[in-house]
């Protein structure tokens, strides 16, 4: 026997055809996405920590004067250019890192002599040259601390006869000023992981005044941590498994919308048509009621095939009578003879 489909408006019955297309086509889309595309996260460790300190001392050392007793004055002063001997510098440097490793590392100081013209009130620099202090040291280490300690006495008069030279030779006024730098390079390697480590310190000697002053950073801390970042493919099981339970899902679902239902306009249209053919192709044989018939106290028998109904028409010479009720999509035919109705139903299937 013929299973009878169910009806629905084509707008729901559509809804759920594109409902269940578009569950499988996002499943399918995740699916790749995780097995195709190879969906990956990437995960940061820290490899290691490292600190720069540095410290920075000095004292001056005069000339034998008579105005001042001292040999040697101490620092945050403001010291007479003419009496200054020498500046004796002192610098302390320490690297330290969390963990042991192989670095290799060199260390150098130098000074760098700036000189800047004022034009229209903005000083603009107009000279620099760079002298060494104290050549380039290399060393290497398997540790985690790095200690440098250095002691550079600089002559400042030099510096000065410098400036006066510049400043009478080409006739034009400039400051300057000597950028004492300790350069230090620190490479290494753990876990894969490069170490590149450079510190530039900063302290400024005035130069070509008749007083100098030291300033900067005398005491300086910097630091940085390194992380080794990789990249892994995620656990998409759990992910993979419930699309998949989706997709079978969505496809039973079709299936069953597609087979089992139809749209409840096309099953009117085709009650239609029918009940238009019958009514013209028997319109000699039927008669259309106003109102139905009394079928109280007759038997009724149905007849399944409108076929038969005009076989019994036309051997009981009896007219096919017609009903169509307007509250209820279906047509009765009924024939009667006696106490017996033979009746046969056109309804929307």
């Amino acid at each position: 026997m013929r299973k009878r489909k169910q009806k629905l408006r084509k707008s729901i019955r559509t809804f759920y055809i594109v409902l269940a297309i578009s569950v499988i086509a996002f499943c399918f889309a995740t699916i790749f996405n995780k097995i195709v595309k190879k969906d990956t996260y990437d995960k940061k460790e820290m490899i290691l920590t490292y600190t720069n300190k540095l410290n920075t001392t000095y004292n001056v050392d005069l000339k034998n004067n008579e105005f001042i007793d001292e040999k040697t004055l101490p620092m945050d002063k403001t010291y007479v250019t003419e009496l200054i001997d020498k500046i004796n510098m002192n610098f302390d440097f320490s690297y330290d890192a969390s963990k042991y490793t192989e670095l290799t590392y060199s260390y150098s100081i130098v000074g760098v002599l700036n000189g800047a013209y004022s034009k229209n009130g903005t000083p603009q620099k107009v000279w620099e040259k760079e002298y060494v202090l104290l050549e380039k040291t290399e060393n290497k280490k398997s540790n985690n601390t790095i200690n440098i300690k250095e002691n550079i006495p600089i002559d400042v008069n030099k510096y000065n006869d410098e400036i006066y030279n510049f400043e009478q030779t080409l006739g034009m006024a400039i400051t300057a000023n000597l950028n004492v730098q300790l350069r230090v390079n620190i490479d290494g390697k753990i876990n894969d992981t490069q170490i590149n480590d450079n510190y530039v310190s900063n302290i400024d000697i005035e130069l070509g005044e008749q007083t100098t002053e030291i300033t900067g950073k005398l005491t300086d801390e910097t630091g940085d941590t390194l992380y080794k970042t990789t990249t892994n493919n995620k656990n998409n099981t759990i992910v993979i498994t419930v699309n998949t339970i989706l997709i079978i899902a969505a496809l039973v679902w079709l299936r069953y919308i597609s087979v089992n239902t139809t749209n409840l306009n096309t099953v009117r249209n085709n009650y239609k048509l029918e009940l238009n053919r019958i009514l013209k192709s028997c319109e000699d044989k039927i008669v259309k009621l106003s109102r139905n018939i009394d079928l109280n106290g007759k038997e009724i028998i149905e007849v399944k095939d409108f076929g038969e109904l005009i076989k019994l028409s036309e051997e009981l010479y009896k007219p096919i009578l017609y009903w169509n009720s307007n509250q209820k999509e279906e047509a009765e035919f009924f024939v009667i003879t006696n106490n017996v109705i033979y009746k046969f139903i056109l309804k929307v299937k």
